[in-house]
Order: C-alpha cells, then structure tokens, then sequence
C-alpha cells in the first residue's frame, strides 16, 4: 500500500514528460540595417521524464521567431522596423499536440537584443544633459544653516 502523502512510497519511474533545458536565455547583439541576416541561437531541450514529449514555441513579441527542430529551440530576431535601443522578451515553451501533459510548469527562455544603429545613422539630439537657466536667472547656492 502506498502513502499519498509520502514521496518516498512511490516508484522511481516517471510516467509523465519533465522539460530540461540546456540553458533559459539567451542574448543577442545585431546590427542594423534591418533585413541583414542575423544567425539564430540554439537551446537544446529534453524530455528527463516519461511519456513522450513533443513542443511548440512562442515568442512574446513579433521580433523573436522561435522553432522546435528536432532537440534544439532555434530562436531568429527579425528586427524590421525596431529602432537601435534594448529589447528583451520570452519564448513560451508548452507541450504541442498529441503530446503527453508536463510534470511542473511549461518553461520559458529569455530572450534580450541590443539592436545597435548603423555606422551611418546619425542619432536625433535629445535633451541636453545639463539643466539649462532660464536668461538673467542667477545662479543659487544652498548650504546648510548649522548653530552654535
């Protein structure tokens, strides 16, 4: 007779698929100009369980084009439109179709790009990074009052 309530009754055999991951991010560093061919990043994937596990993949945003090829996650940027600047967010690992449901939670990999500007985009000045006086405002100077 099992205990419900003991782990240490049961079996060592896993029925149910558990999702491993090699690595859970992964960082890229491009270059515009935008439709320039930017190599994909892989993570390698396993099934440390039982059962059979088969995935799908989805990225949180348009620019991250995740896909499962055999035991890799294969994630590509396309950064058509993102101006130079940081970005990051997730591919969604869940069990695909046909695929016995996970033991734990479905995982997820980070993803962070550093998009930088071509060597011939110039930037649009911003603010000046030194506040500026208003003309004729003086200059003011505050030290603490200290008593004897």
């Amino acid at each position: 007779m099992t205990d419900p309530l003991d782990a240490g009754s049961y079996g060592t055999a896993l029925t149910q698929p558990r999702l491993s991951l090699s690595e859970d991010s992964l960082v890229f560093r491009v270059k515009r100009p935008a439709g320039a061919a930017i190599p994909p990043q892989s993570v390698v994937w396993s099934n440390t369980g039982g059962g059979t596990l088969t995935l799908a993949a989805t990225g949180s945003a348009a620019w991250i084009k995740p896909a499962v090829v055999g035991d890799k996650v294969q994630v590509g940027l396309d950064i058509t439109g993102l101006p130079a600047g940081f970005y990051q967010g997730v591919v969604r690992l869940l069990p695909d179709v046909g695929s016995d449901p996970l033991i734990g939670r479905s995982r997820c990999l980070r993803v962070e790009a550093w998009v930088s500007p071509t060597d011939d985009e110039i930037p649009t000045p911003g603010p000046s990074p030194t506040a500026t006086r208003p003309p004729g405002a003086e200059e003011q100077i505050l030290l603490p009052l200290v008593r004897r």
